[in-house]
């Protein structure tokens, strides 16, 4: 749309002038577009990153909750990764 509207304006110039109002022109549209970009893009971060908060928070308390009514399960899981680690970095090398 910007690139038809510019061919059309290109071809009704008459003068030098004209040529350096109309780069004028579109290099105030371009800020502004460029601008309103990159404010559109931090709204939409930070709209993602209080989702992802909100989200996080839930998950957190579901956690927390099944912690405490499966306490033991949640132990003997915890153990087992443990160990799994500690028998991976415990490991030899052997060539």
């Amino acid at each position: 749309m910007l690139a038809r509207s510019l061919k059309h304006e290109i071809s009704e110039l008459g003068s030098i002038d004209d040529a350096l109002e109309l780069l004028e022109e579109v290099n105030t549209k371009l800020k502004k577009f460029a601008s309103d970009a990159g404010d559109m893009a931090l709204h939409k971060a930070k709209e993602a990153g209080g989702q992802a908060l909100v989200f996080s928070k839930k998950a957190a308390r579901k956690i927390d909750r099944s912690a405490h009514q499966n306490a033991w399960t949640f132990v003997g899981v915890a153990s087992a990764i443990a160990v799994l680690i500690g028998f991976y970095l415990g490991r030899e090398e052997i060539l």
